[in-house]
């Protein structure tokens, strides 16, 4: 079986993307080259964060991003994250 997994889908103008983990960490770079050229985007980044004084542990980042963006994350093993890509 494959230790790590990403994946994207669209639902109209939004992206999802979401990526998980085996029993390494993960050094994962997320090119958003896909994206519309012409567009902008705010993506809302979900990750966890062992060290958040929240009971979910989850970390929630907002950034301004398009399609030269390239998202650079470090994901705990047995663990993931979630990115969701609004266009302004």
């Amino acid at each position: 079986m494959g230790e790590f997994a990403t994946i994207a889908r669209k639902h109209r103008e939004d992206w999802f993307i979401g990526s998980l983990t085996g029993k390494q960490e993960k050094s994962v770079q997320i090119n958003l080259d896909f994206l519309n050229p012409s567009a902008k985007y705010k993506a809302i980044i979900y990750s966890h964060d062992q060290d958040s004084d929240s009971s979910t542990k989850v970390d929630i980042k907002k950034i301004n991003t398009n399609s030269e963006t390239i998202i650079n994350m470090d994901i705990a093993p047995n663990s993931g994250l979630a990115i969701h890509l609004r266009k302004k």
